[in-house]
């Protein structure tokens, strides 16, 4: 599946070295999202997009609104809110909307956060939810588009990709990662969240990133410039 964030409308710019820290129990509302944290919740070098373009997995799409993080946001616990104009719903059922997200949108499959829906106020608002990186989000008819458990999401975030000279890990926890080459060789292995690429020819790698609390391991695809 994938999302065409054409005519992206930019609502939202933290710049390399910034962040934005939305306290718990407050709300940040952009462009007709709402996310109230229960925790404390970082947002660090990122544009924030809103694109009229829906997302389609196969037959189905969703509201004609999309919102992006251009680098994704991990660690986000609270609830997601969408508001949304009558001549968005795009076909979609008003009662039965869900709020969805995914990681990014390389990501083929849209995480459900069913909730509720205010149509008086054309507000879906989404379920409490626990440590999930905010990527892509908008609203659909429950479902619509293909769903991924929350619980087998791997909540790390890697920035920026593609990459000149360093690559960011954002993630509370302790990790390990190894690098390797496009061919598989084992290039080196660090516990740091910084890692520098400067050292290696432009190209295609992939760093095996494991949660030393829990050993879950997800492998990310690196471009190097």
């Amino acid at each position: 599946m994938s999302s065409s964030l054409f005519a992206q409308t930019p609502l939202l710019s933290v710049s390399s070295g910034s962040s934005v820290t939305i306290g718990s129990g407050s709300q940040l509302n952009i462009g007709g999202m709402h996310l109230s944290p229960t925790s404390n919740f970082t947002i660090s070098e990122t544009v924030f997009s809103k694109s009229s373009v829906a997302a389609t997995p196969g037959t189905e799409e969703s509201i004609s609104k999309v919102y992006a993080f251009s680098i994704p946001q991990p660690n986000f616990s609270g609830t997601i809110e969408v508001r949304y104009e009558d001549t968005e719903l795009n076909g979609n059922t008003e009662v039965a909307l869900a709020a969805f997200s995914r990681p990014d949108s390389s990501a083929s499959e849209w995480i459900e956060h069913s909730g509720s829906v205010n149509a008086t106020e054309n507000l879906v608002i989404g379920e409490t939810l626990a440590d999930v990186t905010l990527g892509e989000i908008t609203a659909a008819t429950s479902g619509t588009l293909t769903i991924k458990p929350i619980t087998s999401t791997f909540e790390i975030g890697v920035f920026p990709n593609p990459v000149q000279s360093h690559v960011a890990l954002k993630y509370e926890g302790e990790l390990k990662s190894v690098l390797y080459s496009v061919t598989g060789a084992k290039l080196f292995e660090t516990r740091a969240k910084r890692i520098d690429m400067n050292s290696f020819p432009s190209g295609v790698y992939f760093i095996n990133v494991t949660k030393l609390t829990n050993q879950q391991t997800n492998t990310f695809k690196i471009i190097k410039n």
